[in-house]
């Protein structure tokens, strides 16, 4: 564990820091159909050289910042900051002090996860969320599902800490952050 806290961890809260600092640049609307192919490329360059030490830093820490002013355009400056915090920190803290408890060796455990992960991002872009309580049960499962996926994520740390480069674990990590950010906000305003 000690090398998560020393590589990956600081990756991560340089990539929460920099989404921060993304969304407090007010750019113009005109800017988010530019910023939505920036985050398309540079999440597909990140998953392309997520084994590559500086690329996977850097691409990590450009997505990030690109993301939190697309993030503000999409949805505006209203943020519930406390609760989203609280999920973005809380959750992979949590994650790390039960997740070696929980070494699954399934790994139709750890696809199924992240299948329900891609359903419920997808989701919530195809689904009209707005509707009723049905935004609150959605950001409610969007906080389940991406803590357990924080658990099952330190669960398998031990075996590819040796082999992995910052970068790639910090990229997961950060993605299951906001994500765990952004439902605690969605529930928080709904």
């Amino acid at each position: 564990m000690l090398t998560f806290a020393v590589r990956v961890l600081p990756l991560y809260l340089a990539a929460l820091a920099l989404t921060v600092a993304g969304w407090a640049v007010r750019a113009p609307q005109a800017w988010l159909a530019p910023l939505a192919v920036c985050v398309v490329l540079l999440f597909a360059a990140l998953l392309t050289f997520r084994r590559t030490p500086t690329w996977s830093t850097i691409l990590l820490l450009g997505l990030a910042l690109v993301v939190g002013a697309a993030l503000r355009l999409v949805g505006g400056s209203r943020v519930a900051w406390v609760p989203s915090s609280a999920a973005a920190l809380g959750a992979p803290l949590l994650g790390a002090a039960i997740g070696g408890r929980f070494r699954l060796r399934r790994a139709w455990v750890r696809g199924s996860l992240w299948t329900l992960a891609w359903i419920y991002v997808l989701g919530a872009w195809l689904l009209p969320i707005g509707l009723g309580n049905l935004r609150a049960w959605w950001a409610g499962a969007g906080l389940l599902v991406f803590a357990e996926l924080a658990v099952i994520w330190f669960g398998d740390w031990p075996a590819r800490e040796e082999r992995d480069p910052a970068g790639g674990p910090a990229a997961e990590l950060y993605l299951i952050g906001l994500n765990l950010a952004l439902a605690a906000n969605a529930l928080a305003s709904a």
